[in-house]
């Protein structure tokens, strides 16, 4: 039972690893290509924005939680590929195809979501070939080459490399810096600026 228990901690691990891993990497992204584009630097998905008198602070991981649960789905993908000898999924082609009409599924109903929690588009689209500026023919495109990219190299990689090379007891630390994180941000919010108000970033 004890080694059961133990398995699903480091499975849950692991799956936070890759939520964030994917969530920072969605910040450098989207922060290179909106720096790039509008030529001045771009604030992308810092967690949470504090506005002071005069001055706004940033605080939490550089991070976007859509592109975290956007490797999940790619994840998950990976892990059901994996599992089976069907040459259907094993096609690059087929495994394009499918994976980027999830993600663009994903970035659809996420956007219409957070507009109807904080009442906010996190992103829009203006050139050719977008839906009402939340999803775009472009961006499926490019997300969903490198989600292709993710399953076919990506994980194979890194699904090795913690088998071989990491510590097994490396579950431990992403929790640790989980709930670390976690009650920082309480502490940040609830305690040292109470007065403050704070709304989330999340694109």
């Amino acid at each position: 039972m004890a080694k059961t228990q133990k398995s699903v901690f480091r499975e849950i691990a692991h799956w936070l690893f890759y939520f964030f891993m994917f969530s920072v990497f969605g910040w450098i992204f989207e922060t290179t290509v909106t720096t790039v584009l509008d030529r001045q630097f771009s604030l992308r998905g810092v967690l949470f924005v504090s506005h002071f008198d005069g001055f706004s602070l940033p605080w939490g991981l550089p991070a976007i939680a859509v592109y975290g649960w956007g490797g999940l789905l790619i994840y998950a993908t990976y892990k059901y590929i994996s599992q089976r000898e069907s040459r259907f999924w094993k096609n690059p082609i087929t495994l394009f195809f499918v994976i980027t009409i999830a993600i663009t599924l994903l970035e659809l109903i996420t956007s219409y979501i957070t507009q109807g929690i904080w009442d906010a588009n996190y992103w829009y689209y203006s050139w050719p070939g977008n839906f009402q500026g939340r999803i775009s023919v472009l961006s499926s495109f490019v997300f969903g080459l490198l989600a292709t990219l993710a399953i076919l190299y990506l994980f194979p990689k890194t699904e090795k490399f913690f088998e071989e090379r990491v510590n097994k007891n490396w579950h431990y630390a992403v929790i640790v810096v989980l709930v670390v994180y976690i009650l920082t941000c309480l502490l940040l919010r609830e305690y040292l600026f109470p007065w403050v108000y704070s709304y989330p970033i999340v694109g």
